[in-house]
């Protein structure tokens, strides 16, 4: 089938500043912020040629998804110049994150809603096309039941097919073993025994003297195993699964039917406050020094301390010398601990999902990070060179867990593409070692440009299952820039863009025999080796001024058109928009 994703996204965001002074010299700034966001996201699956048609439905709901989320924030920043060496910076500020829906599956508090699918497409297919109060749309919503176990993070389908406890004969060893029933019987001994010992158990759990029973073929009767699990309904309707054959007290499949068309929804929010104090320091009339002392504080991972210590030396009229040292401190936000999401399904015969879990167990990376660097200038070019090492405890990274989770339906013609499974987690050390080099040039009054380069050596120093190399770190960086504007005419354009090279790219992975399952059904975990990539990304924009307040622009974002599925990167994007400027109740009309 066709795959349609469709996705509606709202989004709201409004800030409010304030700027005054207390005294001479005080000034302070107040700002305030609200954003919110609400995504629905759904997909269809589309059949072409299979007997169905716009008119008694020709569409599946595979699958419904959306995320209500709200941010708050309130700061307020002051700078006090004290005397001739001391210049204070200081402030804090408060922020609130809150997000709910079916993304947060992993949310600590969360509770289940039943969809209606009509509510999302009015031409779904219904197989039993009665008019009757008992038709069914066809739709593949599901809560699925995961569980994280030393398999790794699997799909329950056992529980849900079965119950608390699986039976000696699972679904598809009856179904392996069909036809020898009704050839002279099992072979294997072993899936003799198998069968002998459920049919015991339902004879046993069953009184088929029961009324309820009545309609039920004399072949589920004596062989209760078959009726079970429905294995003779290609005989016809009578054959159909007989759900009053139950194994401890549930018929088979009834708690993935009580999931059908349900939502796992969750809420989840954070609240941080911070508070900070910065000096600039004229220690001589050549240097100048920059302590910061700054506090956080979460709701969830408590208080933390950070310091800093910034050093400017003037070397002579336009050399300097600059170093810093101090440490880092960074929480991870709501989508890394509590996101449960099919970012999008598998398509066609081998282009897997992608399927993200949270990481409620993520703590804060901590870091120690040192920097030196050198800048000059004269005229028409400006050049920095520098070196920095960081050292950081519990790095926060996503990753490829090594596993696919499998969301087929027993019975269906069509199987699902598997997904594969990110995650976040920390690793113990991490160290970052590099030179940054830039260069700024002035040609003439219209040109100009910028060449960057940054060589990066970032390892993992602990933990022995991920790569040494830190994944999504290029080796080497490169950002080019070339920039052109004619104030005389109102014509500004600009080139730009980065090239990445020797990138462990953490969405390319290849495995051996990825697609290897358990007893259960589900894929065993294995180790993912990721590929190695260079690429570059390049952009253009034009300007140009019809008047003072009035701008309009034309640009094409990825210039080139680079292409590569697994990071999702957008083609060739052509963008064109106008800027324009209101005061003085519209005085841009006059």
């Amino acid at each position: 089938p066709m795959q349609v994703y469709q996705r509606d996204r709202k989004r709201d965001t409004y800030s409010l500043s304030y700027e005054g002074r207390i005294g001479k010299n005080t000034d302070f700034t107040l700002n305030y912020g609200y954003g919110k966001l609400r995504e629905d996201d759904s997909t269809l699956l589309t059949y072409y040629s299979s007997g169905r048609d716009k008119y008694s439905g020709k569409n599946s709901l595979a699958g419904v998804d959306y995320l209500d989320h709200t941010q708050t924030n309130i700061d307020l920043h002051f700078n006090t110049a004290v005397n001739d060496a001391h210049y204070l910076s200081y402030g804090f500020g408060w922020q609130k994150e809150y997000a709910a829906g079916s993304r947060l599956r992993n949310a600590p508090k969360s509770y289940t809603k039943k969809i209606n699918p009509w509510d999302y497409d009015k031409s779904l297919d219904v197989d039993d096309n009665t008019a009757g109060v008992d038709d069914e749309p066809s739709s593949y919503v599901h809560n699925y039941k995961f569980i994280r176990n030393e398999n790794g993070f699997v799909w329950d389908r056992n529980g849900e097919y079965y119950g608390a406890e699986t039976p000696p004969m699972t679904y598809e060893e009856v179904h392996r073993v069909l036809p020898e029933i009704f050839g002279g019987g099992i072979v294997d001994p072993a899936m003799q025994a198998k069968y002998d010992a459920f049919e015991a158990l339902l004879k046993a759990q069953n009184d088929f003297s029961d009324s309820k029973f009545d309609n039920t073929p004399m072949m589920y009767k004596h062989a209760p195993v078959l009726g079970y699990y429905g294995a003779l309904e290609q005989l016809g309707p009578a054959y159909k699964q007989d759900k009053n054959i139950t194994f401890n007290g549930t018929y088979y499949g009834q708690g993935f039917a009580a999931r059908q068309n349900q939502l796992l929804l969750g809420e989840a929010d954070l609240t941080k406050t911070y508070a900070y104090v910065q000096d600039s320091w004229q220690v001589t009339p050549k240097t100048i020094l920059t302590p910061i002392l700054r506090i956080d504080h979460s709701g969830r991972f408590g208080s933390h301390a950070t310091l800093n210590l910034g050093m400017t030396h003037m070397l002579a009229k336009h050399r300097r010398l600059k170093a810093n040292i101090g440490t880092g401190y960074g929480e991870p936000g709501l989508g890394e601990l509590f996101y449960n999401w099919e970012m999008y399904g598998g398509t066609g015969a081998d282009h897997l999902g992608w399927y993200w879990i949270g990481n409620p167990s993520l703590k804060p990376e901590k870091s120690l990070n040192i920097d030196l660097s050198l800048e000059w200038e004269n005229e028409r070019t400006y050049g920095k060179v520098g070196i920095f090492h960081n050292e950081i405890s519990d790095y926060m990274t996503h990753y490829f867990t090594g596993q696919l989770v499998d969301f087929n339906f027993h019975g269906r013609s069509f199987r699902n593409v598997p997904d594969r499974i990110y995650s976040f987690r920390n690793i113990g050390k991490a160290k970052l070692t590099g030179i940054e080099a830039e260069v700024q040039h002035k040609f003439d009054k219209h040109w100009s440009a910028k060449l960057g380069y940054t060589y990066l050596h970032a390892i993992n120093a602990s933990d022995d299952d991920l790569p040494r190399r830190l994944l999504d770190r290029p080796t080497h960086k490169f950002d080019v820039g070339v920039n052109y504007k004619d104030e005389a005419h109102g014509w500004r354009a600009a080139f730009w863009g980065s090239f990445f090279s020797r990138m462990l790219d953490s969405n390319s992975v290849k495995t051996d025999n990825l697609f290897e399952k358990d007893g259960a059904g589900n894929y065993i975990r294995k180790r993912g080796e990721y590929r190695e990539k260079s690429f570059g990304i390049w952009n253009l924009l034009v300007e140009k001024d019809i008047r003072k307040d009035f701008t309009v622009y034309a640009g094409i974002d990825n210039l080139f058109n680079h292409q590569d599925d697994d990071r999702a990167y957008h083609d060739r994007m052509f963008r064109f928009g106008v800027n324009m400027k209101f005061d003085e109740f519209g005085s841009f009309l006059d």
